[in-house]
């Protein structure tokens, strides 16, 4: 059996998923298109903007997302540099069936 760590920033990548409004957010930032607070606000209908941004900054902290500023504007992405890649290797290793799928 293998021993996966969970430590640093995959950790903490955990933590910040175990919020359901996180993972929506994230979902909805997956598609690959840069977002602003206000546009994810839209899209989800049911939280505030500075809700949405509280939920964003958690995510950045955890390094899933990325924050790119313009001016006053700030849009997020899913930060592809991050812990999300390890987060998948780690859930793939959890649910791995015995046979190796």
């Amino acid at each position: 059996m293998t021993v996966v760590r969970e430590d640093g920033l995959v950790g903490s990548a955990f933590e910040a998923l175990a919020d359901p409004t996180r993972r929506s957010i994230l979902i909805l930032i997956a598609d690959g298109e840069e977002c602003t607070a206000g546009e994810i606000a839209l899209r989800t209908t049911t939280v505030a903007r500075n809700t949405v941004s509280t939920h964003l900054r958690i995510l950045r902290t955890a390094g899933l997302v990325h924050e790119r500023r313009s001016g006053r504007h700030r849009f997020y992405s899913v930060d592809q540099n991050g812990p999300a890649r390890h987060v998948l290797t780690t859930l793939q290793t959890i649910f791995r069936t015995p046979d190796g799928r």
